[in-house]
């Protein structure tokens, strides 16, 4: 008898199954294993169409939305992918602390980083993977402070002796643009490098994590101080104040929050100490907020001679007035009152110049 030739597309198990269950199978069998886009093509071109022409059409459009639906989900893939190592490098040296999320009514995150804590919204724009290849030139000036010590109240000094003590008023640019913030994202890093005239720069990094070409670089650094009772409610303050923060807890809450080193830019007390070590540097100036507000005629001069700038006795006091409490709180160019138009603070809850005094205080 001449064998029989079958062509099936039932599965192997069932081809090759025996009259009875356990019973071996006398049949053989060729199996083709054609290539997924063979399979594709082969299923696509077996339509009811007839034209020869309109069957390739057809074809072309069903094997292009298969292509592109496959790329589509290969780009999502190697994104995520991509994210992913993107987010695990910027990361790196970081550890995420835990936040009661009770204590703040927007999202806050908080990261370690060699001792010291930062948020996530700075963390997560890569500046720190930015920072060490960053490069200070000799015309540099920096301020430099913990948060809520008086860092606004020197760069406004600094900035009047080096431009003739001329006030600023609402015309002038924003404090933001003519002092950028060195770790911020905004206008940060990437407006320092392109600017070409004589450069001042806020920062609230510890010594410790300065770029390191701040050592040879011959940039003036001026760091202020402020005793930690004051500093702690200004910052409470302005928790409550940022729209990025809500802080929500009590002033209670929030001292235990500063005590423990767990609010942004903590420990307070390395932070200082780490500037106080390195006050005999010829290009650092320690200065302290009660100094400057109990004889600020005395702290200008010293910053003045600090910067090698000649001031007269009518020139130290215009900016001692200018950049005194009521008129730098009246000043749009340093007030940060149109952080309320942009969204960053909220309209009712206070404003960034709060007092100006010690013993509960803000600047």
């Amino acid at each position: 008898m001449l064998p029989r030739l079958l062509s099936i597309h039932a599965s192997r198990q069932i081809f090759l199954g025996g009259k009875g269950v356990g019973q071996p199978s006398t049949r053989k069998c060729c199996h083709l294993l054609p290539s997924p886009y063979g399979v594709t093509l082969h299923r696509f071109s077996s339509t009811g169409i007839k034209d020869p022409s309109l069957r390739r059409l057809h074809l072309y459009k069903r094997v292009f939305a298969i292509s592109l639906f496959g790329g589509t989900l290969f780009a999502a893939w190697y994104l995520k992918k991509q994210k992913g190592v993107k987010l695990k490098t910027l990361l790196e040296d970081f550890t995420r602390l835990p936040v009661d999320d009770s204590l703040f009514g927007s999202p806050v995150s908080l990261y370690r980083h060699k001792g010291y804590i930062f948020p996530g919204q700075l963390v997560m724009s890569g500046v720190f993977k930015e920072l060490p290849d960053f490069q200070f030139k000799q015309e540099d000036v920096l301020v430099a402070s913990y948060p809520k010590a008086g860092t606004t109240w020197v760069q406004e000094i600094v900035y009047m002796l080096t431009h003739g003590c001329q006030k600023t008023n609402e015309s002038s640019e924003i404090l933001e643009t003519r002092f950028p913030y060195l770790e911020y994202p905004y206008p940060g890093i990437k407006s320092l490098v392109l600017k070409k005239e004589k450069r001042f720069i806020k920062t609230h990094l510890p010594i410790s994590l300065l770029p390191t070409s701040f050592e040879n670089s011959g940039a003036k650094l001026i760091y202020i101080a402020r005793n930690p009772r004051d500093t702690a409610i200004s910052y409470f303050y302005f928790m409550q104040l940022l729209t990025q923060c809500d802080y929500q807890g009590t002033l209670s809450s929030f001292i235990d929050m500063f005590l423990s080193d767990r609010a942004m830019y903590s420990p307070y007390f390395g932070h200082i100490l780490g500037y106080w070590e390195a006050r005999h540097n010829p290009n650092i100036l320690f200065v302290t907020y009660e100094e400057l507000h109990q004889n600020p005629h005395k702290i200008i001069r010293k910053i003045a001679e600090f910067l090698s700038i000649d001031v007269s006795d009518a020139e130290v006091n215009h900016v001692a007035k200018s950049t005194s409490f009521i008129h730098m709180a009246a000043n749009p160019s340093v007030n940060y009152e149109h952080w309320k138009d942009f969204g960053f603070a909220f309209k009712d809850k206070g404003t960034f110049l709060r007092k100006g005094m010690n013993a509960n205080c803000i600047l």
